[in-house]
């Protein structure tokens, strides 16, 4: 009797450590204030906005996944509340709503890339004007609740040299739930600007073949 109830209890005890975990990380959520229902949150490799905060789970609508950038598959995914004292939590808009997004531009070694760099950046100041004074606001709000180190949230230009082509990155600020639709919107707006610019050149992945012919005697 004592070894057949020493089974049952360590099958027992095995049985509901999940439950006692995703107990403990309901808990710890309310406490920690780590998400709640509204935010956007990235959990053990799953995206998604929660949708409801439960006793033992969290009910995300799924982001990512086959679509491509951060819109909705229409699947609700089940993640349990143990999993935040496992494994790290990434929130896109706990206590501000925005996020730094970049587009990569390669031009031409022979292009005029000071005037690319020149017409990115003015387009990328001209239309993240707004976002940049409310994320200025956020920045301010939040400096008083963390440590937070003084950060340039203007956009910026950044370039680097490749073996096929000068690559421009431009960094900017934009809300964490329109980052698709904006980055859509700068990246088509910056094409239809240097199209119109002949000293411009877009560059793209190149392939030198050789062709080896054998002489017959």
């Amino acid at each position: 009797l004592v070894v057949f109830f020493g089974i049952i209890g360590a099958g027992l005890a095995i049985a509901l450590q999940d439950v006692v975990r995703n107990f403990a990380g309901s808990i710890s959520i309310i406490l920690s204030g780590a998400y709640t229902v509204g935010d956007r949150i990235e959990i053990d490799g799953r995206y998604g906005d929660v949708m409801d905060i439960g006793i033992m789970n969290t009910t995300l609508m799924e982001l990512r996944s086959w679509v491509d950038g951060d819109q909705a598959t229409g699947r609700l995914t089940i993640v349990p509340n143990g999993k935040v004292i496992t494994a790290p939590v990434n929130n896109y808009t706990k206590d501000h709503s925005f996020i730094w997004d970049e587009i990569q531009v390669p031009v031409t070694y022979r292009s005029d890339w000071k005037r690319a760099i020149e017409i990115i950046s003015s387009i990328a100041q001209h239309e993240t004007a707004e976002i940049n004074r409310l994320a200025e606001i956020e920045i301010g709000e939040i400096g008083e609740k963390y440590y937070l180190p003084k950060r340039d949230i203007q956009p910026a230009v950044y370039i680097r040299l490749t073996d096929n082509w000068i690559l421009l990155s431009v960094r900017y600020v934009t809300n964490a739930r329109e980052r698709r639709i904006m980055h859509a919107r700068l990246s088509r707006l910056i094409l239809e600007a240097i199209e119109k610019e002949e000293g411009i050149e877009i560059s793209s992945s190149t392939m030198e073949v050789s062709v080896i012919q054998k002489q017959t005697e």
